[in-house]
């Protein structure tokens, strides 16, 4: 929400300056695409289309991720954190995962503006451009928190992961987080949640409530990266979890 409101004034200058005031049909709001699971920048769109009252304006595009033949392979635990990758590895791990992004027509014709967080390498821009183009609509405003220097991206691409890891919580910091409120989880968020050790997951899911471990299977069950061998044994203990917590209740 921080983030949201020094934006929301970006936004409302880019639709009085170009587009069609109250008209809806003449543009559209996105941010980047997802599966289950909605990343920080699309909480950030949904934030900003809020607070400018305009949510009916937003197009979520989705993307189906294969999962690898090899999860646990080195090319898959190469490819599973997008901010550490150069370039050339970012382009080589939409390939890797096979995305497929939904062509939602709603774009046709439209001018549209693109919520995001950062832009480091450009590589995500490039792949969205094509997509727009694709799909034929009018225009394209970028809107980002940073941009990073295109040279300085492309030579230390890692800044990205840097900045992600500048302030990560200890394990007691994210229980806490975790069992404090209402909790919008994130790919990061669940990544944190199901990377982690046997002991801290089940502490996890120990400080959340019955809706919230639930939400999590959904989102775990329907985000494709957890489909794999390698988190096959964490999806199963969460499940366990939920049934015999049901069983308790019963």
């Amino acid at each position: 929400m921080h983030y949201a409101s020094m934006l929301a004034p970006v936004v409302r200058e880019i639709l009085s300056d170009k587009f069609h005031d109250g008209d809806a049909d003449d543009w559209a709001m996105t941010a980047p695409t997802h599966q289950a699971i909605p990343c920080a920048a699309n909480l950030l769109c949904w934030s900003i289309a809020d607070l400018l009252k305009i949510l009916q304006t937003v197009v979520n595009i989705r993307h189906q991720r294969g999962t690898p033949s090899a999860p646990g392979s080195p090319e898959a635990a190469k490819f599973r954190d997008y901010s550490q990758l150069s370039f050339d590895d970012r382009i080589d791990s939409l390939r890797f995962f096979e995305y497929q992004m939904s062509e939602d027509s709603k774009f046709t014709g439209r001018r549209v503006v693109f919520i995001n967080d950062i832009n480091v390498t450009g590589a995500q821009q490039r792949d969205m451009e094509r997509y727009f183009q694709k799909l034929g609509a009018a225009t394209v405003d970028w809107v980002y928190l940073f941009t990073v220097d295109s040279a300085l991206g492309k030579g230390f691409p890692q800044l990205e992961y840097e900045l992600n890891q500048s302030r990560v919580p200890s394990p007691e910091e994210f229980m806490k987080m975790l069992a404090a409120g209402e909790i919008q989880y994130t790919t990061k968020c669940v990544a944190r949640i199901m990377e982690c050790d046997a002991n801290e997951f089940a502490g996890i899911l120990r400080v959340l409530s019955e809706p919230q471990r639930e939400t999590l299977r959904q989102m775990v069950t329907e985000e494709r990266r957890y489909a794999g061998d390698a988190f096959s044994e964490r999806v199963e203990f969460l499940k366990s979890y939920l049934r015999n917590a049901a069983s308790t209740i019963l």
